[in-house]
């Protein structure tokens, strides 16, 4: 439906590492798009998000895969490190009487400015104004549906048994980040675009699944199992 949303990102690690493609499918006008957001380089973080922010806008829903513990945690701490708006989980840290040496937050107030809310003097408005869609997250789907009836639960391999496809010649996800670094280094788009497809797939698998899990239908991973 139009008011969903599927992210995937890519980036330079784990850990906070920074962001520097995030693939979207979005519905409009009845089809499927994909839109891909690229850093061409270190600088282009904050136009990144900021343009995801904007992609975002309108949809209720979002759907990920792992992205409960990685994607979209890592969308908030990197659009708070740029200052894009208040972080709607930093909420915790400012109850009625805040404790001194928490963690600075971002606080939007009229005319769309940006001013830093610390422990000392709290956000006047709570209000994050970013979207923040029902997420649904297709890994704990997938565990709770065919644990046990597959090898294990990790995105190529439901893409292989459900989507009866076998990826060749992908980049695997551990060299993603040297590519990318490399990309930035010398320019050489042939790195990119070895990431960009690999991206488009995950996309177009996490779409097939979020299908399966709509309708219902699983009954194909025990054939191919």
């Amino acid at each position: 439906p139009e008011s969903a949303a599927l992210l995937d990102l890519e980036t330079c690690g784990l850990g906070g590492a920074m962001i520097f493609l995030a693939g979207v499918v979005v519905e409009r006008d009845g089809h499927s798009q994909l839109v891909q957001l690229l850093a061409r380089n270190y600088a282009e973080e904050r136009s990144l998000l900021a343009e995801l922010w904007q992609l975002l806008l309108g949809r209720q829903v979002l759907v990920t895969f792992n992205g409960k513990s990685f994607d979209w945690p890592l969308v908030h701490d990197r659009s708070t490190l740029h200052h894009l708006g208040f972080d709607v989980r930093m909420e915790a840290a400012y109850p009625r009487r805040s404790s001194r040496g928490r963690a600075a937050a971002i606080e939007s107030h009229e005319g769309g400015e940006l001013e830093r809310a610390t422990p000392e003097r709290p956000p006047r408005d709570r209000h994050d104004p970013r979207p923040n869609p029902l997420h649904c997250d297709l890994l704990h789907h997938a565990r709770r549906r065919w644990r046990g009836r597959l090898p294990n639960c990790k995105l190529q391999t439901l893409e292989q048994y459900l989507c009866g496809r076998r990826r060749s010649g992908d980049i695997p996800g551990h060299a993603i980040p040297a590519a990318y670094h490399e990309y930035v280094r010398s320019g050489d788009a042939w790195q990119m675009r070895s990431i960009l497809h690999h991206n488009a797939l995950d996309l177009v698998t996490l779409l097939q699944l979020a299908m399966y899990c709509a309708t219902g239908d699983g009954a194909e991973a025990n054939k191919r199992a």
